[in-house]
């Protein structure tokens, strides 16, 4: 477990001892978790995998939020992230172009970034540096 502002989150599994945990993305995404549970595992943990990133649409909106919310937190952390997700992280948020021109979901935006980090994240470079200390 790891714990912050008084709640405590679970890990569904890590090996003892090491700083890797593993979690399914309906583990971090489908609950109801934000930005300071999300550093509590980057401190927490120095790689991450996430397993079973579903394709992604407006109609997932809160998964959504919760997932650029998750890998800015770890981005913010420098934890490696490794992923396995049913489409690469371009087409992984499939918003049709009627939704973009109606729409002013943040999502939309946000999202850009976010594909923007993990393909960072997959960098030698990245995957190289010793992750950071977060303040708290």
């Amino acid at each position: 477990q790891v714990e912050t502002q008084g709640r405590k989150i679970g890990i569904p599994r890590c090996a003892e001892g090491s700083k890797v945990a593993w979690f399914e993305f309906s583990d971090l995404c489908n609950k109801a978790l934000g930005a300071a549970d999300y550093l509590a595992i980057g401190r927490a943990f120095h790689t991450v995998f996430l397993a079973d990133i579903p394709k992604l649409t407006m109609q997932e909106r809160d998964q959504v939020r919760r997932f650029i919310t998750l890998i800015d937190s770890l981005y913010e952390c420098h934890t490696k992230v490794v992923c396995t997700a049913e489409l690469d992280p371009i087409p992984l948020f499939d918003v049709s172009e009627e939704e973009r021109k109606t729409s002013i979901a943040d999502e939309i935006f946000a999202w850009d970034r976010t594909v923007s980090r993990l393909m960072e994240m997959q960098s030698t470079a990245y995957m190289a540096t010793a992750p950071t200390t977060v303040k708290k």
